[in-house]
């Protein structure tokens, strides 16, 4: 009788192997495809959701898209929602994650995040922890967006997180980070 092929896929650090395997007697084909995913960690409170949706989707769309798939990389944007709760410390685990990315993007709208043992919001101290690693090895690359705020109001200069955003903002951009 008709046999029809097994497909099996294997994902091992980084790399995509396809076997593909006909149970027809004397009939094997093995190709193997090679490829480099490229972490993209998105670091951000949670006021810009939407805007890291958009990344997600982004990211999606260009692995599928018919110029660039079965291209040599894959991109794969990871973010603090993606890492499993585990013992310790929260921002611990979440600083792991990002100390594994390629490309680091930081986003602020109006607020400037929850505080952490150490800094005074996760954002900042995954930012600062990527900028370290890059003054180290000029990895990863960073990408700090700042979302455009339309209407500022009496009652927003005296939010502190919205103060925050703005004072992080000018400290960059005297600094030329």
């Amino acid at each position: 009788g008709k046999q029809s092929p097994i497909h099996l896929l294997f994902r091992i650090t980084g790399k995509r192997n396809f076997l593909d395997t006909s149970l027809s007697p004397g009939h094997t084909l093995i190709m193997a495809e090679t490829f480099k995913q490229y972490n993209i960690f998105i670091a951000s409170p949670g006021d810009v959701a939407e805007e890291r949706e958009i990344i997600r989707q982004t990211c999606s769309k260009l692995n599928s898209n018919p110029l660039v798939e079965g291209k040599e990389f894959h991109l794969k944007a990871l973010g603090w929602e993606d890492e499993i709760p585990g013992a310790g410390d929260p921002q611990e685990i979440i600083n792991r994650l990002a100390a594994k990315c390629d490309l680091f993007l930081c986003l602020f709208h109006r607020r400037f995040g929850s505080p952490t043992a150490s800094k005074n919001s996760g954002t900042l101290e995954e930012f600062l922890g990527a900028y370290d690693r890059w003054k180290r090895g000029k990895k990863p690359h960073i990408m700090l967006y700042f979302r455009k705020i339309v209407g500022v109001s009496a009652a927003d200069l005296k939010n502190e997180q919205f103060m925050k955003v703005l004072n992080f903002k000018e400290k960059v951009q005297e600094e030329r980070l």
